[in-house]
C-alpha cells in the first residue's frame, strides 16, 4: 500500500493560513486508522479514564484540558514529525473513536520506535487491536523506515503479551521491580521486532488468528513493498497496554 498524505489548512501563530500535511487514513478489513481530531474528545476521555483500565495499567486519569491539548497537537502533526503519534481507530462502517494505536519515534534515535494501544472496554476481545496493530507496524516500517520496534507492558498483562506475540514481536527483556506505582514496585516485559523479521513474517504463509477466530491473511494485509536497505528518514501520552 502506498503511503500518501492529506492536505488541510490551519492557522499560524501570526494568523496567516498555512498548509498542513496529514497522514491519509489506513484502511483494514474492518477498521479505519486516521489522524485524531477534536470530535474524538469525549470518546477518548471515556476509554482513557475507564476505572478498570486505569487500575490494570497503573495510570492516572486524563484531565479534560490535557486531552484537548493533546488531540489538538495530534491533529496537526506532520507525517515526518518526531514524538508520540496517535492514530485514532474507528470501524469502517460506523465512524466514531473506539480506541487508538500509536508509536513514539525520537529525534535522537530516528530508526527506533516504541508502539502501544488502548481500546474501549466494549470493543475489546474482538480482534480490533490485532488488526489495528498490524496496520500500525506496517505504517512504521513502510512510511517511517525504522530498523526496530519495541513494545512494553506489565508482566501481569497477559492480554498485551499475547497481542505482541501475534503481531510478530518476540520477548527480549524482563525487568524486575522497575515501575513504581501506588507504593509498590512492579515487573515489566519488553518485546521487539526488527525490519528484517517483519519482512520475513510478511513473505511467509502466516495467518494471524484472534481469540474469536477472526483472521488476517497476508493477502489482505497492507502491501509491503519497501526494502530494508538503503533507506533513511527525515523528519504525551504513554503507550496504552489495554484493550485487546
Amino acid at each position: 500500500m502506498a503511503i500518501s498524505t492529506l492536505r488541510c489548512t490551519g492557522l499560524h501563530r501570526s494568523g496567516a493560513e498555512q498548509e498542513i500535511l496529514l497522514i491519509a487514513p489506513l484502511l483494514t478489513k474492518r477498521l479505519r486508522l486516521r489522524t485524531p481530531n477534536a470530535d474524538d474528545l469525549y470518546r477518548y476521555l471515556a476509554y482513557r479514564n475507564d476505572t478498570a483500565a486505569l487500575a490494570a495499567q497503573m495510570m492516572q486519569p486524563v484531565e479534560l484540558k490535557e486531552a484537548e491539548l493533546f488531540l489538538a497537537a495530534q491533529s496537526r502533526m506532520a507525517p515526518e514529525a518526531y514524538g508520540w503519534r496517535m492514530l485514532a481507530v474507528e470501524k469502517s462502517d460506523k465512524p466514531g473513536l473506539i480506541g487508538e494505536v500509536g508509536v513514539f519515534i525520537g529525534a535522537e534515535e530516528p530508526q527506533k520506535g516504541d508502539i502501544g494501544w488502548w481500546f474501549a472496554a466494549n470493543h475489546q476481545g474482538q480482534g480490533y487491536a490485532l488488526e489495528a496493530g498490524t496496520a500500525l507496524i506496517e505504517w512504521c516500517f513502510a512510511h517511517r523506515p525504522l530498523h526496530r520496534l519495541t513494545a512494553h507492558c506489565l508482566i501481569a498483562n497477559d492480554a498485551s503479551q499475547r497481542l505482541m506475540r501475534r503481531l510478530g514481536l518476540r520477548q527480549e527483556s524482563q525487568t524486575v521491580e522497575s515501575r513504581y506505582f501506588n507504593g509498590c514496585w512492579h515487573d515489566e516485559v519488553g518485546y521487539a521486532l526488527l525490519r528484517r523479521e517483519w519482512l520475513e513474517l510478511g513473505s511467509g504463509p502466516i495467518d494471524l488468528i484472534t481469540d474469536n477466530g477472526f483472521s488476517i491473511p497476508p493477502s489482505q494485509r497492507l502491501h509491503r513493498s519497501f526494502c530494508s536497505a538503503g533507506q533513511s528518514s527525515h523528519g504525551t501520552a504513554t503507550a496504552g497496554e489495554s484493550g485487546l
